[in-house]
């Protein structure tokens, strides 16, 4: 019998990732929220509907367009109306990769 290695679909925790959650929310891993959120209290959500894509910009001020982020170690925003409005719901909670975009100063994550 020949052995083949089993490579897992999901996303590891040691990796950059974000949750949506099926309670219309984002969570970010602990590593996310030390490296690009622990400097500030809110972040802007953004939609490139040509590519399938959510922005989310880092925030140091509050302003009209901004969530709060709550959570102290692995921090985390509720975004229904976002999620609802792009058709970004899930029935179940599911991991996305974060990527830093350094010319947009956001990080992305391809749904």
């Amino acid at each position: 019998m020949t052995y083949k290695v089993f490579k897992p679909k999901s996303i590891r925790r040691s990796e950059n990732s974000i949750s949506i959650t099926k309670n219309y929310g984002f969570n970010f891993l602990r590593q996310v929220s030390r490296k690009y959120l622990s400097a500030v209290d809110y972040v802007e959500l953004y939609f490139d509907e040509d590519k399938n894509k959510i922005g989310i910009c880092p925030k140091a001020d509050k302003t009209e367009n901004v969530y709060k982020l709550r959570g102290t170690k692995g921090k985390w925003i509720k975004a229904r109306d976002f999620l609802e409005a792009y058709k970004c719901v899930h029935t179940e909670t599911r991991k996305y990769i974060a990527n830093w975009n350094e010319s947009e100063k956001l990080l992305e994550i391809q749904l």
